[in-house]
C-alpha cells in the first residue's frame, strides 16, 4: 500500500499542478477527483479511515463546485464517492451516517443515470440492504437485496458475480432465521456463479462453499459437510499455501465434524494441527488459539472418560461367572 500511495500522490500532484496552471475544466476535475477517490480507497484498505474520509470529502467538494463556486454536480462521480463514504461510516459502526450516504448516493445515481435499472444503482441498493441487515431489520434488507438481484439480472445477465455477492447476503438472513433449506439454496447458487465466473481458486469461492458445509452441519448431514470441508481445505491450501490462518480454520472445521461424530481421536489430531498452524501465523494470544486450546482440553477429557468407561466395562466382564471357562493359574503372579 505504501508504494501505491506514493505513486498516486505523485499523480495527484501532477494533475493539480496542470489544472492550476490553466483553467480548471471538467476533464481536470475528473482526473483530480478520481485520483483522490483511489487514494482514499487505499487509505481505507490500510484502515486509516480519517485519511480516507478526508480524501473523499475533498473529492466531493471539487465535484460539487466549479472555480466560480457554482454547482457543477458530476452525478455519477458524486454517487460513487458517497458510496465510499458510506462504507467508511459502516466500518466505524456509524450505521445511521452510512445509511444517509447510501441513500443520497442512490438518489443522485438514479437522477443522473435517468433510470433505476442500472448496475450502479443495484450496487448502492445492495449496500442499503447491508445496513438494514446490520440493524436486524431483515424484511427491509431482503427487499433491498431482492431489488438489487433483479436489477443485476436485467442489466448484467443471470450469472454475474455481483449477483452472487447479494445471494450470499440473502442466504445469511435465511440462516439467521433458521430457514436452513432456503439458506442452502442461496449459498449453493452463489457458489455456482462464483466458480463458473472465477474458477475454483478465487477468494470468494472457498468461503461460500464453507457456508454450504455449515448448513449441512446444522442439519446433521455430517458426511456431506465433511466432504465439502475437505474440498475447502484443499482450495485454501492451493491459494494460501500450507501454513496460513485460513488453512488452520479449515482444519478446525474438519475437527468439528469429527467431534460431532464422536470421533475424538481424529478430532484431537485435526485440532492440534490447526492449533500449531494458528500459533505460527497469528501468535499465541489470538482468540482462535485460546478457543482451540480450550476445545482440545474438552476432547482429551472425552477420550480419558471413554478409556475409563472401557476399562470399567472390561473389568465387569472379567468378573462375571462363566462356568464353562477354565482359568489357568498362569494368569496370576505370586
Amino acid at each position: 500500500y505504501d508504494n501505491a500511495l506514493s505513486l498516486y500522490s505523485k499523480a495527484l500532484h501532477i494533475y493539480r499542478t496542470l489544472a492550476e496552471e490553466s483553467v480548471w475544466s471538467a476533464s481536470s476535475i475528473d482526473k483530480v477527483t478520481s485520483t483522490l477517490k483511489i487514494i482514499g480507497m487505499v487509505y481505507a484498505k490500510r484502515d486509516d479511515l480519517p485519511s480516507a474520509m478526508k480524501c473523499f470529502n475533498e473529492a466531493l467538494d471539487l465535484l460539487n463546485e466549479d472555480e466560480a463556486g457554482e454547482t457543477a454536480c458530476n452525478g455519477v462521480g458524486v454517487a460513487s464517492i458517497r458510496t465510499r463514504m458510506g462504507g467508511i461510516y459502516y466500518k466505524k459502526g456509524q450505521y445511521d451516517d452510512a445509511m444517509s450516504q447510501y441513500q443520497e448516493a442512490y438518489k443522485v445515481a438514479s437522477i443522473t443515470l435517468g433510470t433505476k435499472i442500472h448496475p450502479d444503482v443495484a450496487g448502492i441498493m445492495h449496500y442499503i440492504g447491508v445496513v438494514y441487515q446490520k440493524r436486524s431489520d431483515f424484511e427491509k434488507a431482503m427487499a433491498c437485496y431482492g431489488k438489487s438481484v433483479a436489477i443485476y439480472r436485467t442489466t448484467l445477465g443471470p450469472d454475474n458475480p455481483a449477483i452472487a455477492t447479494t445471494l450470499v447476503c440473502i442466504g445469511s438472513i435465511h440462516y439467521r432465521r433458521r430457514n436452513l433449506d432456503k439458506a442452502l439454496e442461496f449459498y449453493k447458487e452463489a457458489y455456482r456463479i462464483y466458480e463458473n465466473s472465477y474458477g475454483p481458486h478465487h477468494p470468494q469461492v472457498a468461503p461460500t462453499l464453507k457456508s454450504v458445509a455449515m448448513i449441512h452441519t446444522k442439519k446433521g448431514e455430517y458426511d456431506e459437510a465433511m466432504e465439502i470441508f475437505i474440498t475447502v481445505l484443499r482450495l485454501k491450501s492451493d491459494v494460501n499455501g500450507s501454513c496460513n490462518p485460513e488453512v488452520a480454520s479449515a482444519y478446525k472445521s474438519i475437527a468439528n465434524i469429527h467431534l460431532k461424530r464422536g470421533e475424538f481421536g481424529e478430532a484431537l489430531r485435526h485440532y492440534k494441527h490447526s492449533l500449531d498452524m494458528y500459533e505460527r501465523t497469528v501468535g499465541e494470544n489470538h482468540p482462535d488459539v485460546k478457543l482451540i486450546r480450550n476445545t482440545i482440553v474438552v476432547v482429551r477429557e472425552h477420550i480419558a472418560k471413554n478409556r475409563r468407561s472401557s476399562y470399567a466395562n472390561s473389568e465387569q466382564r472379567d468378573m462375571r461367572p462363566n462356568k464353562r471357562r477354565v482359568v489357568s493359574s498362569s494368569r496370576f503372579s505370586y
